[in-house]
């Protein structure tokens, strides 16, 4: 009786081994779906390629297509419709009036909003109004349309009747001072006609440098700054604190949040647009922040989970091509698409080698990024990825696309692609913040985002 006890004993010991052992792994898994899907609020990374695929519910149309296609041996038809996917945020449309007195940073605010790299075009409209043109050379379709704004009555119905022949989807109201009673009466026109506008306060860091004993200086200024819309207009919404010269600092954030947002609800709105079109609708609208400059914490966070999107469609075209990266692991995948979709990743993020020697002063840590950027760094990882990747982060993706889903390769590429996403993500934040210390300070002055401050930080490990 007492053998079999401390055998039945034994066997219960293992089952409950077992499943604890499940319980933390799920445990871990959600931990790691939790900082995909919100990476500002994320405590820890994932020091593994493990991270999971993730399939935007957007998609799933896309991957049934893609599936069929697959599955009646058409890869080439399925390349093409992935490829078109790739490139879908090139289509978005979307033009920004920047609207103000003169020198109060409208041009560095466009500057800031769609990049340093744009073509600019000015002209004089109806006698007296100056407007000029910002085009992104990101994306054509993006644009900056700067207006002045001036005092008289007749110049007022000029500004009126250009605004109308612009189709500009959201405005941003500038001033380095407070809003006089022009701003009132254009935001009071643009309420009537239900044009979405922001209030933006100019060169604060300006007013923060001269009243820097005060504490609350910048929530005074703000203050000051809308109450004349408040007591004419009864306009309650938030003033945006920013500088042109530190982008990323005081309110950057929740203006590129308030840009962003702004942008999906004059989609959603516009004439002949249909209810059921709706969500679709917001979710090609947010994929503009593909075509802005990342100049804030939010940016950045908007950048990376579009990213994030794109990685089943780049592993699901690289492993469909057909080519052997590397003869000892039998990988089937695409370096050059790899390597376009990292340097996608570099310039989305605003990464160049100039940025990242100011907060990486180790010349190894560039000479690898350089490495896998080359290709031959990629391969290493794919190696240690078909190694340490998990199969069951891709079961639900194997149920949509069955032939692609369950493929070794696949799952390799989407990890390496993961994590390289992921470290470059917190790369780009350590950028912002070297970007961010005003004079005499060691650390940025931040306050409105949490920032990625894993416990262990992972080292890359490229065969050298």
């Amino acid at each position: 009786m007492t053998l079999i006890g401390e055998k039945a004993k034994r066997k219960l010991e293992k089952v409950r081994q077992k499943v604890e052992a499940k319980r933390i792994e799920e445990k871990k898994l959600k931990a790691v779906e939790d900082n995909v899907n919100d990476p500002t609020k994320a405590d820890q990374l994932p020091s593994e390629f493990n991270l999971p695929v993730r399939v935007n519910p957007g998609q799933k149309k896309l991957i049934k297509s893609v599936g069929e296609l697959i599955d009646s041996g058409k890869l080439l038809k399925g390349q093409r419709m992935l490829r078109k996917a790739l490139a879908a945020w090139k289509k978005c449309t979307f033009r920004i009036g920047i609207v103000g007195n003169a020198g109060t940073g409208k041009s560095s605010l466009a500057a800031q909003i769609i990049g340093n790299e744009y073509s600019k075009e000015s002209k004089l409209q109806e006698g007296t109004i100056q407007k000029t043109i910002f085009t992104s050379s990101v994306n054509q379709n993006v644009q900056c349309i700067e207006l002045l704004l001036l005092e008289n009555q007749k110049d007022r119905e000029k500004l009126s009747n250009i605004v109308l022949a612009e189709n500009i989807d959201v405005f941003v109201l500038v001033t380095d001072s407070w809003f006089t009673e022009v701003y009132i009466w254009f935001a009071s026109w643009l309420r009537r006609r239900g044009k979405e506008f922001i209030l933006v306060r100019t060169k604060i860091d300006i007013a923060v440098e001269r009243q820097s004993k005060d504490e609350n200086v910048v929530l005074k200024i703000k203050e000051s700054c809308i109450s004349g819309l408040k007591s004419n207009l009864s306009i309650v919404r938030p003033v945006h604190a920013i500088s042109t010269k530190f982008p990323s600092n005081w309110n950057a954030s929740t203006f590129a949040t308030d840009l962003i947002q702004a942008r999906i609800k004059t989609s959603s709105t516009k004439k002949g647009s249909k209810k059921k079109k709706s969500s679709k609708k917001s979710e090609k609208s947010s994929t503009i922040a593909l075509s802005l400059f990342p100049m804030s914490i939010a940016m950045l966070r908007f950048k990376y989970e579009l990213m994030l999107d794109r990685i089943w469609i780049v592993s699901a075209m690289a492993t469909t091509s057909g080519v052997l990266s590397t003869d000892e692991y039998a990988i089937v995948a695409d370096l050059e698409l790899i390597k376009t979709e990292i340097q996608f990743y570099f310039d989305q993020f605003g990464l160049t080698e100039q940025n990242i020697k100011k907060v990486r002063k180790d010349d190894n840590f560039l000479s690898v990024w350089k490495l896998i950027k080359s290709g031959d760094g990629v391969k290493s990882l794919l190696k240690q990825a078909s190694v340490q990747q998990k199969e069951e982060q891709f079961a639900k993706l194997l149920k949509l696309l069955p032939v692609i889903g369950g493929n070794v390769s696949f799952a390799t590429v989407s990890s390496t692609l993961s994590f390289l996403l992921m470290e470059l993500f917190q790369l780009a934040q350590q950028v912002l913040d070297q970007q961010a210390v005003l004079p005499g300070q060691i650390v940025p002055n931040r306050s409105q985002a949490k920032i990625l401050e894993p416990a262990v930080k992972k080292t890359l490990h490229v065969d050298l």
